[in-house]
């Protein structure tokens, strides 16, 4: 076996995080919490945040909305929502207009 990298080695020497780092560092947050209620959702925002600066993509930037809205609140997650309008291929994905709806509903607007 030979040791792994450590944030002691130099830059040129660490690893490139690829989006599989983040992938992984998101499943385990998930898999960690006891709960829904209990998960980090603040962690995950901040693995979203690593995640878009490899993958920006209109999904990850769904994702990383809907974790803004656990971690801050439906007014939070709306607006990230609102500004993903119009990215394909979200205007035909199911998830992004129900967790539009579910933002809008949690703030007890009608649309």
């Amino acid at each position: 076996m030979r040791r792994g990298p450590s944030p002691r080695d130099a830059p040129d020497q660490r690893p490139t995080l690829s989006s599989y780092h983040f992938e992984a560092a998101l499943a385990a947050q998930h898999a960690a919490a006891p709960t829904w209620e209990q998960t980090d959702w603040a962690r995950i925002v901040e693995i979203y945040d690593g995640l878009l600066s490899v993958e920006d993509t209109p999904i990850v930037r769904l994702n990383h909305a809907i974790a803004l809205k656990e971690a801050e609140g439906p007014h939070k997650g709306l607006k990230a929502l609102d500004a993903l309008v119009g990215a394909k291929p979200l205007g035909t994905y199911p998830f992004f207009h129900a967790a539009r709806a579910e933002c809008l509903l949690l703030l007890k607007r009608p649309h």
